[in-house]
């Protein structure tokens, strides 16, 4: 109870960028490419989910990080319940990789997500830290990505998954600037530091919905 009040609070440094995304929104990253060989980090907080980070590369490969929502099946007995989960999936030379992370990622918590170039015999680490922590190492074959367009935040552009309905804070090399030119539907208030937790699905839900009006 304690800890999940402590983290909702976790207090911005004076350089960082914070925005609310509405699962319309879409934002341009400064940088040109995801930059996976300098490493990166960045925050963010959600009751729902979606695309964090998306950029096409060459052979119609690409780099996505996303917060998968929480999925129900009710085909199996008993019903199968699969909580919400960071997912990072890239496609290189028409080999399509992914690595999973973390759970209940939905509760309006703050999580940094960072990752870690590798090198020689040591791989790549994808990190996320919050009201717990968690890591999974990364073949350094990532590191091979060749991007064709911007990178994108917020908004699926690789054709998977869904836009992001939450807040994102800059972090290194994630520089988040709101341009009118390359930022559609952004709001710079988090509106989620106003909820203590995320309440009744029904209510966000209504909430998110008042927010794209």
């Amino acid at each position: 109870m304690f800890a999940g009040v402590f983290l909702l609070h976790y207090p911005y440094t004076a350089t960082c960028s914070t925005f609310f995304f509405n699962s319309t929104s879409q934002m341009q990253v400064n940088s040109a490419v995801i930059p996976l060989k300098d490493g990166f980090d960045f925050s963010f907080r959600t009751c729902s989910g979606g695309v964090l980070l998306d950029q096409k590369g060459t052979d119609k490969g690409f780099v996505r990080l996303e917060v998968v929502p929480i999925t129900v099946n009710y085909s199996v007995t008993p019903v199968l319940f699969s909580a919400s989960h960071l997912k990072m999936t890239w496609s290189i030379n028409s080999l399509e990789e992914s690595v999973t992370l973390g759970k209940d990622l939905d509760q309006n918590i703050i999580y940094k997500v960072q990752f870690t170039a590798g090198s020689g015999g040591t791989n790549s680490t994808l990190s996320l830290t919050g009201l717990s922590s968690f890591s999974v190492d990364i073949s350094n074959n990532i590191l091979n990505f060749t991007n064709t367009g911007p990178l994108f935040v917020g908004l699926p552009v690789s054709g998977g998954g869904a836009g992001f309905v939450g807040c994102i804070t800059s972090g290194k090399n994630i520089p988040l600037v709101k341009r009118s030119e390359s930022s559609f539907n952004i709001n710079g208030n988090c509106t989620l530091d106003y909820l203590l937790g995320c309440g009744i699905k029904g209510q966000w839900n209504i909430f998110v919905r008042s927010r794209q009006i």
